[in-house]
């Protein structure tokens, strides 16, 4: 019910799905999102244009989207679960924190989990990056490539934040805390902004690199 006047809103909202969707043309990601914003109203007519807002995804760029989710999920899991221990990837308990072993082990566990699938992302991403590399016809700069990887962070966070934070409610950002809500909207926020601060660095960085030509230049 909170989220509901966010996704609801016009514009920048819209934008970042339908720039997010098609920064990872080629993964079917329309469908996931098409189920979880279905009744989104103005959101889900954003999505149904997807497909055809004419934006050109080059190779570089769809390997900057799948680092950023890697990168964004090792952040999360270091920063958040292992520095901070503000939470885990699943919480038993109002506060996190577990009092046996085994809880604690079964906890640890489902981090490695996390990390490990945040890895292989990262490895896929390389992957993508060297293909992109040696195949790319579109030669973004710098700034576009960066842009990539803020965008796809910001959209794995938010994903995650409105999956696990507000849907599921299998942890929160700081779990436990009186400002609980609070933390987990600044953390939907703060995706907003990383993924609008990434579409506004992809598109200066497309700008200069059709005007330039070069690849990989500030």
């Amino acid at each position: 019910m909170l989220l509901a006047p966010l996704l609801k809103k016009r514009g920048a909202i819209s934008d970042i799905f339908q720039f997010a969707l098609a920064s990872a043309a080629g993964f079917h990601i329309t469908e996931v999102f098409s189920v979880f914003f279905r009744g989104a109203g103005p959101c889900a007519r954003a999505l149904s244009r997807s497909r055809n807002i004419g934006v050109k995804i080059d190779p570089l760029n769809r390997a900057g989207f799948v680092l950023g989710v890697g990168l964004g999920g090792f952040a999360d899991g270091i920063i958040l679960h292992q520095i901070l221990q503000w939470h885990h990837m699943i919480c038993t308990t109002a506060t996190c924190e577990v009092h046996t072993l085994a809880a604690f082990k079964r906890q640890t566990f489902q981090d490695g989990l996390f990390h490990l699938a945040m890895w292989i992302t990262v490895i896929i991403g390389i992957g993508l990056l060297f293909r992109g590399m040696a195949h790319s016809a579109v030669k973004p700069s710098t700034k576009a490539f960066l842009g990539s990887i803020c965008v796809g962070w910001g959209c794995f966070n938010l994903i995650e934040g409105i999956i696990d934070h507000h849907l599921l409610g299998i942890h929160h950002v700081i779990a436990g805390s009186p400002h609980q809500l609070t933390a987990d909207l600044v953390f939907l926020g703060a995706s907003i902004v990383l993924t609008l601060f990434g579409m506004a660095l992809q598109r200066n960085g497309r700008n200069r690199s059709d005007a330039s030509g070069s690849l990989l230049r500030p």
